[in-house]
């Protein structure tokens, strides 16, 4: 591809915005299924009774409420991963001035774990109103939206319970983006140079 065709830094953003929004459109209502089946005391067994249920308790929105605070918190997560690993490769690059003269799997350990534990941090508060609306039901309390659930947990918690469950979230998102995107990077290498 030449340089006169590749994309801008705007069009690439754009490009992830959509897929973001596309991917959570889908992904939204099985993570609302997983969540109401994982959370203590749920009398959830199978997955068609959680999906019955959810509706015939709370009706079709419950599946989507979450949708807008899982894409706002889904586009920041990506933008300052990447970010960060693009920071983390220009400071690990070698003597020569490049990220890897050869491959080493290590480099891209490193800044991707940085990169998903970075992203994690900054997204967790829009992370903790997802899981808030998304369990809701369970817990018999109901939530407009957003700003709605975003109010409840300030009053219940203060700016400290947007950040409940921090630790955690970045302990499972650094090695998570370090294994998925260093696989995929080494796949990479491995397809260029054979």
């Amino acid at each position: 591809m030449s340089s006169q065709n590749a994309p801008t830094n705007f069009q690439i953003a754009i490009s992830g915005a959509l897929a973001t929004c596309a991917h959570d459109l889908v992904a939204t209502p099985i993570d609302v299924i997983k969540q109401r089946m994982q959370i203590h005391g749920s009398k959830f067994r199978r997955i068609s009774e959680c999906i019955i249920g959810v509706y015939r308790r709370e009706g079709f929105r419950a599946f989507f409420i979450s949708y807008p605070t899982t894409v706002l918190m889904n586009i920041p997560y990506t933008s300052i991963h990447f970010i960060t690993y693009e920071t983390c490769k220009h400071i690990l690059r070698d003597k020569s001035g490049k990220f890897e003269e050869a491959h080493q799997p290590w480099k891209h350990i490193v800044a991707y774990a940085i990169a998903g534990a970075t992203g994690a941090a900054f997204s967790n508060p829009f992370d903790v109103v997802k899981t808030t609306l998304q369990t809701q039901g369970h817990f018999g309390t109901r939530y407009r939206g957003l700003i709605d659930a975003m109010i409840h947990i300030y009053k219940l918690s203060g700016w400290r319970g947007f950040l409940k469950g921090i630790t955690p979230r970045m302990l499972f998102c650094a090695p998570s983006a370090a294994i998925t995107w260093t696989s995929y990077e080494y796949v990479k290498y491995l397809l260029r140079t054979s």
